[in-house]
């Protein structure tokens, strides 16, 4: 019972991030690339405010996972009642705090950030394990225009409550080149 609760919970969390009239891509890709990342590679991001930790997503790589949300390979986001959220989104649109996926060249994954106040707020890589040296991991800022590879240091952001485009399913994403 517990399980079809979870299961409808990330249902109801599901977020559209194509725009109208995109269809979404969701077989795997080609097993040439998938190797540049090792299967159990992944990495987590903070959401921080001043000193304390809001929240976090991990993202973790396996060439046979599925870039759409399973149950049985990824955990839904649930919530909680801090000032704010953080979680990354699966290609078909459903927020998650754990995503397994696989990896491809200059894949993009959104995150999903949402604050009760409006307020400054930092993003961090917070934890790696078997991820490429060589390999960036940039944060971009469509609000902004920005785009940092966070492995070289934190993101300040601001989110404006009254401005919706500070915030929300679009205004990031990682890509990993």
């Amino acid at each position: 019972m517990l399980l079809v609760a979870l299961f409808q919970s990330c249902q109801k969390e599901t977020v559209n991030t194509s725009a109208p009239g995109t269809k979404i891509k969701l077989s795997n890709t080609s097993v040439s690339a998938r190797d540049t990342i090792s299967d159990s590679g992944s990495f987590k991001i903070k959401l921080l405010q001043d000193s304390a930790v809001v929240d976090e997503t991990l993202l973790y790589f396996n060439h046979k996972a599925s870039p759409a949300y399973l149950m049985r390979e990824d955990a839904c986001y649930l919530q909680g009642f801090g000032g704010g959220s953080l979680s990354s989104i699966s290609q078909d649109g459903v927020n998650c705090a754990i995503q397994k996926l696989p990896f491809y060249s200059g894949m993009g994954i959104r995150l999903n950030i949402e604050t009760k106040n409006s307020d400054d707020f930092i993003l961090q890589l917070s934890y790696q394990n078997k991820m490429p040296e060589g390999m960036g991991i940039w944060l971009k800022d469509s609000y902004k225009k920005d785009s940092i590879n966070i492995r070289n240091g934190n993101y300040a952001l601001h989110i404006d409550k009254t401005d919706t485009a500070s915030f929300g399913a679009w205004r990031f994403k990682v890509i990993l080149r």
